[in-house]
């Protein structure tokens, strides 16, 4: 465990709320699945960015209400078991500083705190205040990434990427 991944204890501040982690339903999931490149280096979601530069995913509950949540969210939402409880303070970190990765594990999305998910920003040099959201890099190369998997245009995306996907490149 790294410095930026150890539990902090916080005094004063109420009792933790907890809730229920979604089971979402297999359809979504399946389409969710479907986006996805995976490579060596991370598992790439390929659909709808943000301006913030993550991955968005819009899908039916199990009420057939529609909902958009951040691509890693579904990802690691979809990887836990049924009936898990999450303490509502939490938030997924990118540790390997990919926007649009979506593998969840050690290394890429993990659970933590807000405070060490800014402790580790910090660290990287990726925290330098306010900017416009358009103009927001992450969003940028975000999109710039996403264009080149679409397209096939990084040789390295593409032939590492897993057989069943043809679809998704233009060769």
């Amino acid at each position: 465990m790294t410095w930026w991944q150890e539990p902090l204890p916080l005094p004063g501040l109420p009792d933790i709320v907890v809730r229920t982690v979604p089971t979402h339903p297999a359809v979504a999931v399946a389409r969710f699945a479907a986006k996805i490149v995976p490579t060596a280096s991370c598992h790439w979601y390929t659909a709808a960015i943000g301006d913030d530069g993550y991955g968005r995913y819009t899908y039916l509950d199990e009420t057939g209400r529609q909902r958009t949540v951040s691509a890693h969210r579904f990802a690691w939402e979809a990887t836990r078991p049924p009936g898990e409880l999450i303490n509502e303070t939490h938030v997924l970190m990118h540790e390997c500083n990919n926007t649009l990765c979506v593998y969840v594990g050690p290394g890429h999305v993990v659970l933590g705190t807000q405070l060490q998910n800014v402790r580790y920003a910090d660290r990287l040099g990726r925290r330098r205040g306010n900017r416009p959201v358009a103009a927001h890099p992450a969003a940028i190369t975000a999109r710039a990434h996403r264009a080149q998997l679409r397209s096939g245009t990084i040789p390295s995306f593409r032939d590492e990427s897993l057989t069943g996907h043809p679809a998704l490149f233009a060769l």
